[in-house]
């Protein structure tokens, strides 16, 4: 009985440049008419039914080919039965064959789950090529975290930020943090005035920022990230850093479940803490 060889194995010689269908491998589908309607490139179109018929005459061509794939649709019946009337038919051949005829080197396999493998494993890496050129094409993200003992200046660096970007617009605010800047839950934020530089951060905040490289024109969503000081009591001290180490990791964990998801969010902002900038205070 042939053995089975995967679509993946067989991907990868269908599409190396350097090997050539007919010479270094060949395709046998033995489906019927419905090998018109789509079909592994390079195959050979050798009806089931026939095969008793013609598996001498692809012995003829073919003998120097050293791997000969059969399959049907899901390689179940007609394929199996193919692969061996071929192989018996190239067994009796052997027998009265030369010692240095190259059928003795000739491998006979059939294709596991057929062409209709073969067409779930093409439209997955089809599907994989549109997620990976819709996150090619998607708007880059950095998410930064500013740190540090109270007073250092941690709201005045996120501020200055926002004001060093060439083009600016804010995407999202929390609906308390609006109000608290604009009075009203529709109006336009200030960008002078987004983090609070006079009084002291009491708790985590974030501002969704989106802006323009002006090298290559790509939107970037940046994510800045105000933290309450790290008090100089110990026990205060550890809760503070207890809840920012809390944070990144949930936000690593949403990031993470967000990818290992089948169906991914084309919108859905890259959560996951990209770079921390733990400020000190000046010597």
């Amino acid at each position: 009985m042939a053995s089975f060889i995967s679509a993946q194995e067989l991907a990868q010689l269908v599409r190396d440049p350097t090997k050539t269908a007919g010479t270094d491998y060949l395709v046998v589908d033995v489906r019927d008419s419905d090998f018109a309607v789509g079909h592994i490139p390079g195959a050979l179109n050798v009806p089931a039914h026939d095969m008793y018929a013609k598996a001498g005459s692809i012995i003829d061509t073919y003998s120097h080919v050293p791997l000969v794939v059969f399959h049907c649709m899901l390689s179940q019946q007609r394929g199996p039965k193919a692969a061996r009337i071929y192989k018996e038919t190239v067994d009796g051949r052997l027998k009265v064959s030369a010692p240095n005829d190259p059928l003795f080197a000739q491998s006979v396999r059939v294709l596991d789950r057929g062409f209709g493998g073969w067409s779930r494993m093409a439209n997955d890496r089809q599907a994989a090529h549109r997620r990976l050129s819709e996150r090619r094409h998607a708007d880059e993200t950095f998410n930064i975290m500013v740190a540090g003992p109270r007073g250092v200046g941690k709201s005045t660096l996120l501020q200055t930020l926002c004001d060093s970007f060439s083009v600016l617009h804010i995407d999202a605010l929390s609906e308390g943090e609006r109000q608290m800047y604009t009075g009203t839950d529709d109006a336009d934020v200030d960008p002078f005035c987004i983090f609070d530089t006079l009084s002291g951060t009491t708790h985590i905040r974030r501002c969704h920022v989106r802006t323009i490289d002006p090298a290559t024109k790509h939107v970037v969503r940046v994510e800045l990230i105000d933290t309450p000081g790290i008090d100089r009591d110990e026990v205060a001290a550890s809760a503070c850093v207890n809840e920012l180490c809390g944070e990144i990791e949930r936000r690593f964990r949403n990031t993470v479940d967000e990818e290992m998801s089948v169906r991914r969010s084309s919108v859905e902002r890259t959560q996951h803490v990209h770079a921390v900038v733990y400020v000190v205070a000046p010597p």
